[in-house]
């Protein structure tokens, strides 16, 4: 599932998953973050996983997903 691993020039993180979506966990919290998305991972996004373009957890108290253009 997971196709990479990087760590930006600013020190943050970002991980691609199939099919090619980014999760920016940005530099601080990274754990916490990713757990937090966990919690809210559920069907409804894995049926629509080719729609998303990508998934931001850099916010302190949630997240954004960024819809694909079509």
């Amino acid at each position: 599932m997971i196709e990479e691993i990087e760590l930006d020039l600013r020190g943050s993180w970002v991980i691609t998953v199939r099919p090619s979506i980014k999760i920016k966990l940005g530099e601080e919290n990274t754990e916490e973050r990713f757990e937090r998305f966990l919690t809210v991972w559920d069907q409804s996004l894995l049926e629509n996983f080719e729609l998303i373009s990508y998934i931001d957890l850099r916010y302190s108290e949630g997240f954004v997903i960024k819809r694909k253009n079509q």
